[in-house]
């Protein structure tokens, strides 16, 4: 396709594109079966002296491709290699880049060499004289890669010479922004050997333009899913514990999902939220360990949640909290376009033990033949009682409460009141 024929019908296209020209059913296209498809159709698709022809049924393939990958994290790869397979020679990638620190989100491509994927993520992406330009882009607009940095300043640059000399002379283009914001960017981008630069690269830029409407549809509806992804979670904890209070969280903390049991809680003022909506303790180990949980650089594929006593409102000690970090399938999913507002990270479970406390805890201090008054010290320390208030209430000296509590620390195995007061809720729990 000539340079003029394509700058003549661009803005037509992308009318085009955007309108209803394009009929969809299921995400398929249908150009043949209306006079202006077969129009259109015949200029851009199959027109004589392209070295690189868009067939329909390639749009259409892509573009499915292009939507299930919203479901399928796989879908991202099949996609690039489908587009790869219709560039015949390019080396298409879609990466995500942190403005600020100058360091990859993600990066999934097609045709590079395994081994320099892993090392443009860990060093070679700060260095891509490329990143600069796509700072500034205009946001759906296909470039050329001179149009981002000048064609010298990629060849005398390090990432030129040691990482794309060393696959090919891959050291030209396109690329689309697809999203921005004020810390990252979102792009598709496709290299070219600089041989094949002069009869390829404005077709290509053309193909790219034809995608690029629907990868920023595809990755904007995959944002809007993550509410979604809060309500089935929490509808099979739900499920699977009735009693509990149960809260979704999202990657920075904030309340995205919670049940009827912890809604209750929240008007009480026994849970709180503070300005912008994040879970907030009071008591300083709870705190800490959501924390914990929400700083985790990598999602768990497994992850065995250990109890967590928690004062809530100077009301002792009547809750016990359970962390359960949200697995993910695929690292690469969202190419570091995560909504921190809105994807689930982590499942906070809260239990009152106040309610049956006496019946669980007693079957659970049973296991290790107490006697009658350490039982009833194990349960009271459950309460969040003090060995203070313990003595005045059962009527006995302090040192008498702490001889008893040596005698349950050397039969449970423990040594400390917060680890023996873990033990007896996760046994008597469960």
């Amino acid at each position: 396709m000539s340079c003029k024929i394509y700058h003549y019908f661009n803005s037509l296209c992308c009318v085009f594109v955007l309108a209803d020209w394009w009929k969809f059913d299921n995400h398929r296209i249908n150009l043949q079966n209306d006079a202006i498809g077969q129009v259109i159709y015949s200029i851009f698709f199959v027109s004589e002296g392209t070295d690189m022809q868009l067939r329909e049924v390639d749009v259409t393939k892509g573009i499915e491709l292009i939507y299930s990958s919203s479901s399928r994290p796989e879908g991202w790869t099949g996609f690039l290699a489908h587009f790869s397979k219709m560039t015949d020679c390019g080396y298409p990638s879609i990466y995500g880049h942190d403005i600020i620190t100058n360091c990859n989100l993600g990066f999934v491509c097609e045709r590079f060499d395994p081994s320099f994927q892993k090392s443009y993520g860990e060093y070679y992406a700060a260095l891509n004289p490329w990143v600069p330009g796509m700072h500034t882009a205009p946001k759906g607009a296909v470039l050329l890669a001179e149009q981002l940095a000048s064609q010298s300043s990629v060849m005398h640059s390090e990432f030129y010479a040691d990482w794309l000399l060393e696959q090919e002379d891959i050291a030209s283009g396109a690329a689309v922004v697809l999203h921005r914001d004020s810390t990252r960017f979102l792009a598709f981008c496709c290299n070219l050997r600089l041989r094949d630069r002069e009869h390829i690269q404005t077709d290509l830029q053309f193909a790219m333009q034809v995608f690029s409407p629907h990868l920023r549809n595809a990755f904007s509806a995959q944002r809007h899913v993550r509410m979604s992804a809060a309500n089935t979670i929490l509808d099979a904890f739900q499920a699977s514990d009735p009693s509990a209070g149960l809260i979704v969280l999202s990657v920075d903390g904030r309340v995205l999902r919670c049940n009827s049991i912890a809604e209750k809680w929240f008007r009480e003022g026994v849970l709180a939220e503070d300005k912008v909506g994040k879970l907030k303790f009071d008591d300083a180990k709870a705190a800490r360990a959501l924390r914990g949980v929400l700083r985790q650089d990598t999602f768990m594929t497994e992850f065995v949640s250990r109890p967590i006593g928690l004062r809530v409102q100077k009301r002792g000690f009547p809750f016990v909290m359970f962390l359960h970090p949200v697995t993910r399938s695929d690292a690469t999913f969202d190419l570091g376009w995560r909504d921190d507002t809105k994807s689930p990270r982590v499942v906070v479970v809260l239990r009152d033990v106040r309610a049956d406390i006496n019946v669980k805890l007693d079957a659970a201090v049973s296991l290790y033949e107490l006697t009658l008054a350490e039982r009833r010290l194990a349960i009271e320390l459950c309460h969040g009682s003090t060995l203070s208030d313990i003595a005045e209430k059962l009527g006995v000296s302090q040192n008498t409460v702490r001889n008893q509590l040596s005698s349950v620390f050397q039969k449970t195995g423990t040594a400390r009141q917060s680890e023996l007061v873990l033990l007896l809720m996760k046994i008597g729990l469960h």
